[in-house]
């Protein structure tokens, strides 16, 4: 199976695995870091494109994005040490930072357009705001967006990366019961937004694709 980028579907080993090969990668270098980078990339873009998608070319800026953190965690190798947080901890830390400079720049870059707006704007999308409005991964993002900062962590890690209660625990600071309550919160939210969505849009059988499907039907249990 791949993943929407074109890269093979290659989720982070459990944290006893990834340990082993983070430790090869750091002493052998060669192979074992080619395999290990090939993980951290998948990881970077799912979660890059579930923070980013909700932007204009936000496809695009997530594919960007997920390189510059992909250079960093390789750049970083050479002198990481585990000091009692899993790998993935230290690659989600970065991921935000990088995400974080990412909407900065998004949002200064949208002022400045709207500072030097004519008095008559074309208000028409850009191709890429097409695609990106009609597309279910952007509705997904926006949804995820509307919840809570903590709660929204939380499904990224779970839904995006796909990393286990005990990573996403590691990783976020949490416990793991704390872990399956956020999620169960986040997700019974996330019906309530898609029902109202719904109601909004009566003249649709369902609620949308992102909403029934690819979003809160990949959750998998707390």
């Amino acid at each position: 199976m791949r993943d929407t980028d074109g890269g093979e579907r290659l989720p982070l080993p459990d944290q006893e695995l990834l340990t082993t090969l983070v430790a090869r990668a750091i002493a052998e270098g060669g192979a074992d870091v080619e395999e290990l980078m090939s993980r951290v990339r998948v990881v970077a873009f799912r979660y890059c494109r579930a923070r980013l998608a909700t932007y204009a070319g936000g496809s695009e800026l997530a594919d960007d994005v997920a390189q510059e953190i992909c250079i960093a965690v390789l750049r970083g190798l050479p002198t990481y040490q585990e000091r009692g947080r899993p790998f993935v901890a230290w690659v989600y830390s970065i991921g935000a930072f990088k995400v974080a400079d990412a909407q900065r720049r998004l949002h200064r870059d949208r002022s400045l357009s709207v500072a030097q707006l004519p008095e008559a704007p074309d208000e028409s999308p850009t191709p890429e705001e097409s695609a990106i409005t009609s597309s279910d991964v952007r509705l997904a993002a926006r949804l995820m967006e509307s919840l809570p900062e903590r709660l929204r962590e939380v499904l990224v890690m779970r839904i995006a990366i796909g990393i286990s209660v005990e990573q996403t625990a590691l990783t976020l600071g949490m416990t793991t019961g704390a872990v399956r309550v956020a999620q169960h919160r986040a997700v019974k939210r996330l019906r309530t937004v898609a029902a109202d969505l719904e109601e909004a849009e009566p003249e649709t059988s369902g609620p949308p694709a992102a909403v029934s499907g690819p979003l809160l039907g990949a959750v998998p249990e707390p």
